[in-house]
């Protein structure tokens, strides 16, 4: 009885990881990592089919899809923003501006005032200023997004503005914010703050998407003023961590650049929650604020 079921096992892997190789080979990868993945499965297949549900599923193929597929909903907001022409792209820049828009559909837009942040505790303090005047809505798009001096000062901030009329979205990454409480995010959904998470961390099934994070760190204000860059909301992007002090940078756009980071937030809004928000109310005619062009 025994070695029956000791040979099922072996068909079942056997079967299983016949499977993955096909799955790899028809998802049409780079040749040489598809050759990497068919040996580690055929020579060590329980550790190979670890790695692969762990590590090897493509889901960026999937998520771009899905990306165009909102995206194609949000081209209104091009008429009312300054968007430049290829003649007045910069000399430099011209490759560069074509690639990121036939890659990305991100057009080069001018009339921005934009700020830049190398200290964390200027950016919050901007940020927190910048949300006091929200009249609109709040949307924030963040890898990490702690417990702390900050993060709390964050969220009772949130709370308020979203008790005052004002709607708040939040997406965060479930895996970056493996050190937030889970009460922390609760307290703000029971309070009218609308919560969603990316790419939820489960080990069972393995398919666990580990590899498959969400690192933005952007935010949006009324469609009039957003922020994006490399820092996270967290009190060790202000004291330092325990090797030392991270070196990092954040930018505070005002002007027609700002409805890009809103497309960018309300695509994948709209993937997690089903919520499609492309009214003219979340994206205001913008003002020319100042002489910077860019591209999100």
């Amino acid at each position: 009885m025994s070695e029956i079921i000791q040979q099922l096992v072996y068909f079942l892997v056997a079967l299983t990881v016949l499977g993955v190789i096909l799955v790899i080979i028809s998802e049409n990868r780079n040749p040489l990592k598809t050759v990497a993945w068919i040996l580690m499965l055929v020579f060590l297949p329980l550790l190979g089919l670890i790695a692969y549900f762990f590590i090897g599923q493509d889901f960026t193929k999937k998520y771009a899809y899905k990306r165009r597929k909102y995206r194609g909903k949000d081209q209104a907001f091009l008429i009312k923003s300054r968007v430049l022409d290829e003649q007045e792209y910069p000399r430099a820049f011209v490759n560069s501006v074509k690639l990121l828009k036939n890659i990305q559909d991100a057009p080069l837009m001018g009339g921005n005032d934009l700020m830049f942040f190398s200290l964390a505790a200027d950016k919050y303090r901007q940020m927190l200023a910048d949300m006091e005047e929200a009249r609109l809505f709040i949307h924030l798009e963040y890898y990490a997004l702690e417990n702390g001096l900050w993060g709390d000062v964050l969220k009772d901030l949130l709370i308020r503005k979203s008790g005052s009329g004002v709607e708040v979205r939040i997406i965060y990454d479930d895996w970056g914010c493996w050190r937030t409480k889970k009460a922390y995010f609760k307290e703000l959904a029971d309070n009218g703050v609308q919560v969603r998470a990316f790419s939820k961390v489960r080990i069972l099934p393995l398919t666990a998407r580990l590899n498959y994070r969400d690192h933005r760190k952007l935010i949006v204000i009324d469609g009039l003023i957003g922020y994006i860059g490399g820092m996270n909301i967290s009190d060790r992007y202000v004291n330092g961590f325990r090797w030392g002090r991270w070196a990092d940078s954040h930018c505070r756009i005002a002007g027609p650049g700002v409805l890009q980071l809103q497309s960018v937030f309300l695509s994948n809004w709209q993937r997690l929650s089903g919520e499609a928000l492309w009214e003219d109310d979340y994206f205001p005619s913008p003002a020319s604020c100042g002489n910077n062009a860019l591209q999100v």
